[in-house]
């Protein structure tokens, strides 16, 4: 009786805990992970945090799992440009600033096997974004997204 009393005491200090630490512990266990809303559609979103990680984005990856986003988090709003070098799948980028989307991007394909990465054409918001979401292509015209759309992120 004593250690089924003391096993629960465990699991309910391990609930507390991670309630009042920001979700960490349950983030870390596939709980409160961040996502982005657009109109009614959620995205599970896998941010770019590391340098490494903001200049690969998704070239490293063979498919986006449907409902999956990658975001970039910019500390400053600028004109940042993309690319899709690298990439093995067509993607939507859609620019954001202060939660509005500004720009979308549509259907960008993988450039051909050998260009070079010269002639890899860039894409740049009409103005300065400080968040950009890469989407499967297609979604934002099948959600019928656009310019002026609010964008909610959440555990972010």
């Amino acid at each position: 009786m004593k250690l089924i009393l003391g096993l629960f005491g465990i699991l309910l200090l391990i609930v507390i805990i991670g309630t009042y630490s920001k979700g960490f512990l349950f983030g870390k266990l596939g709980f409160n992970s961040p996502t982005a809303t657009i109109d009614k559609q959620t995205y599970n979103l896998t941010e770019a945090k590391t340098q490494s990680e903001l200049e690969t984005g998704l070239s490293k990856t063979q498919s986006l799992p449907q409902n999956s986003a990658m975001v970039f988090l910019f500390p400053k709003k600028d004109t940042y440009s993309f690319w899709m070098k690298n990439m093995k799948f067509p993607i939507d980028i859609i620019y954001i600033s202060n939660n509005k989307i500004i720009k979308i991007f549509p259907n960008l394909q993988p450039p051909p096997s050998g260009v070079a990465d010269n002639q890899i054409p860039t894409v740049t918001p009409p103005s300065p974004a400080d968040t950009v979401l890469e989407i499967n292509a297609g979604q934002s015209s099948k959600y019928g997204f656009k310019a002026g759309d609010n964008v909610t992120f959440k555990n972010l």
